[in-house]
């Protein structure tokens, strides 16, 4: 297969940094919600101690009004915490993206500075694009 011409370059160079700018987006969205999660349950934890500690106060005779808040809060935290963690792993998710960003721009660069053989050059993008939120973190883009 013959090399690609300068025209098919910059149009390979174009989609790629537009790809490359979407997987940066994600992978920011997706530390923006992991770290929204870990504050979001923190401020839950220390509400849930604060309620606690005041419910102390009433050994006998507890408002209650303030045990259901405890107990919403505390089903509150155990239901975050399950969400983020467990479920949509969001700093896994963010650390997949920024190597797929990475990848795109090895790409880019051997676009740039060589000739690469266009059929090899294709099967590694080909691969890039098939990555997503379910690739695992060890995956090898071969670039």
């Amino acid at each position: 297969m013959p090399a690609f011409s300068q025209e098919q370059k910059s149009k390979l160079i174009d989609e790629l940094t537009e790809e490359q700018i979407n997987a940066r987006n994600i992978a920011i969205r997706n530390a923006f919600f992991n770290n929204g999660f870990r504050i979001a349950l923190l401020l839950l934890s220390i509400s849930v101690a604060i309620t606690s500690a005041y419910l102390t106060v009433y050994k006998k005779d507890p408002p209650g009004n303030l045990a259901v808040l405890n107990l919403c809060l505390s089903s509150l935290a155990t239901i975050f915490s399950g969400f983020a963690f467990t479920q949509y792993k969001f700093g896994h998710r963010e650390a997949i993206w920024h190597k797929i960003a990475d990848s795109y721009t090895g790409l880019i660069t051997e676009l740039q500075f060589t000739d690469p053989e266009p059929g090899e050059f294709l099967r590694k993008l080909q691969k890039i694009r098939e990555a997503g939120n379910d690739t695992p973190i060890d995956t090898k883009f071969d670039l």
